[in-house]
């Protein structure tokens, strides 16, 4: 009985630092087959990554839509959640940039920051509330402020500064 449980327990961390991944939660990593590099801590957190490397999801459900997504980091619940090919996303928030699927280099900061952005890539977003609402496919955008509504999907290259209450104060194009 001893043999079976170290010859068990000897497999175990053999594969896990072939693959040089660590997951820690129900169905955590669960999917892995080539990546490596991912660290995933939370129920379900990086469940559908297969091919992914260098990712971490932090928090329930954070980025497990991703498949072959690399570089992406996704900390609190249902961060980045919907990420499947994107590359190299930074969601911090619960729910940040949850509808993003293939944009990359995108930075989100606060609970449910750029949570409608779907492609977008080369964004910076700080603020909460479903800040940002409206902004789908933009690029190359820095956006700074609370409760901002209204932003065309499309918009790109551009700067703006809000107030706490979702008002503009400063508008580059």
């Amino acid at each position: 009985m001893k043999k079976i449980l170290l010859f068990t327990l000897v497999t175990c961390c053999i594969s896990i630092v072939k693959a040089q991944n660590t997951a820690y939660g129900s169905g955590a990593l669960s999917n892995i087959s080539l990546g490596r590099y991912n660290s995933a801590f939370g129920t379900n957190a990086l469940l559908n990554t297969t091919n992914g490397d260098s990712n971490i999801g932090v928090g329930e459900f954070a980025v497990i839509s991703n498949t072959t997504g690399s570089y992406n980091i996704g900390i609190g619940n249902l961060a980045l959640n919907s990420n499947t090919i994107g590359t190299g996303n930074l969601a911090i928030g619960v729910w940040a940039m949850n509808n993003n699927v293939s944009g990359t280099e995108n930075i989100a900061i606060g609970n449910s920051a750029g949570h409608s952005i779907n492609t977008g890539s080369n964004n910076i977003l700080i603020g909460h509330d479903y800040s940002f609402s409206g902004l789908i496919t933009g690029s190359s955008n820095t956006i700074i402020g609370t409760g901002i509504s209204g932003l065309s999907s499309t918009l790109s290259n551009t700067i703006i500064l809000a107030d706490g209450s979702g008002n503009q104060r400063l508008y580059i194009k």
